[in-house]
């Protein structure tokens, strides 16, 4: 039986799964069935594209859509207060990193998720790329030898701090978003 998931914030990330549930229909593990963002423009855009309907608040969604999970994509500081909610519906919640920007936050939805008997997990993409997992194997391994110290840094493009946060960034936080 397919889940039945919705995404709550359909910004650049949050376009991302909408892509990837919407792929995981035609293996029969996930179906797409709503999406919710603040923006008109997006739910104008992405309603025919991804063939499922936008709301603007998550909760008239929840009322309104049959679901069994959400994901959470909406900048870092919102994921507390929209997880917790989920969970208390009943519905399980996957996270993008962080859980949450506060230590006491992260307890909450955690708790919740405790309560309500839901699946919660967060999403560290990063965890299976490819490049990450040679390295890691290769650690394992030993092909590199036996490392006592290392560095690492992210390289990414200049559009994300500068285009995609702009407008969230100066309430967030590097360490958050790495």
């Amino acid at each position: 039986m397919a889940v039945r998931i919705a995404i709550i914030g359909a910004g650049k990330f949050g376009e991302v799964h909408l892509k990837v549930f919407k792929q995981l229909e035609m293996f029969g593990v996930a179906e797409l069935k709503a999406f919710c963002t603040i923006k008109q423009e997006e739910i104008d855009e992405f309603e025919p594209k991804y063939g499922v309907k936008g709301f603007k608040d998550y909760k008239e969604m929840l009322k309104q859509v049959d679901l069994d999970a959400v994901t959470v994509v909406t900048p870092d500081w919102l994921h507390r207060e929209i997880a917790v909610y989920a969970a208390n519906q009943g519905k399980h919640v996957l996270v993008e990193k962080p859980l949450d920007v506060t230590v006491e936050g992260c307890r909450e939805i955690i708790q919740a998720a405790k309560e309500n008997n839901i699946l919660l997990q967060v999403d560290f993409h990063k965890r299976y790329d490819p490049d990450h997992m040679a390295v890691e194997a290769g650690v394992r391994e030993g092909k590199i030898g036996h490392p006592l110290y290392c560095s690492a840094y992210m390289e990414d493009r200049i559009d994300v701090p500068v285009d995609w946060f702009r407008a969230w960034a100066p309430k967030g936080s590097p360490a958050w978003f790495l």
